[in-house]
């Protein structure tokens, strides 16, 4: 079992973004993004705000030829002084943020192409993951979806031998939090 096959889907985007000199670079550079992406979830979660973001600044840092991290530094010194004025941006309508919503949802659909959909238990796990995040109205709430049609088709059809104990594992979890 490898580590990889528990790639969280900002991490594989912005992997597909950036250029490596070698396999070996490629790799050690996947295995601290993993890590910073798993700390970044965990704080994210302890002050109750969404990892999601991350995402779009990293995006489009690396996209603009970022490589070091320096960018994403830069990016949170300038969040700073927007704590201090939150009351004054809270005046802005939440509709105000559709158009990052599409670059995100443009930026997630970019990587479809690339998805082997040749399996029709891949296609509809695809599928229903790509219309459950509208009608839930959550990016989480599609992909957790995702995550539970993909495993239960596989199972279901008896390929057992092309699903990983963790996935079970993470999709008994997600189950879980759909019950929730």
């Amino acid at each position: 079992m490898e580590l990889w096959n528990f790639k969280s889907h900002e991490v594989v985007t912005l992997k597909e973004r950036r250029t490596h000199e070698n396999k070996l670079s490629k790799q050690q550079y996947f295995k601290r993004s993993l890590i910073t992406d798993a700390l970044g979830g965990i704080v994210s979660g302890i002050a109750g705000t969404s990892p999601t973001a991350v995402f779009v600044e990293s995006s489009v840092g690396i996209h603009n030829g970022a490589k070091t991290g320096f960018a994403s530094i830069i990016t949170a010194l300038l969040c700073v002084p927007f704590f201090f004025i939150s009351p004054i941006i809270s005046i802005i309508p939440k509709s105000a943020t559709a158009p990052i919503l599409i670059l995100v949802g443009v930026l997630m659909v970019n990587n479809l192409r690339k998805i082997n959909l040749l399996h029709l238990e891949d296609s509809i796990a695809v599928l229903l993951t790509i219309i459950m995040m509208p009608l839930c109205f959550s990016i989480t709430a599609g992909a957790v979806f995702g995550i539970i049609s993909y495993t239960l088709l596989k199972l279901l059809l008896g390929k057992f031998n092309e699903v990983n104990p963790g996935l079970i594992i993470i999709a008994i979890c997600c189950t879980g939090w759909f019950a929730l």
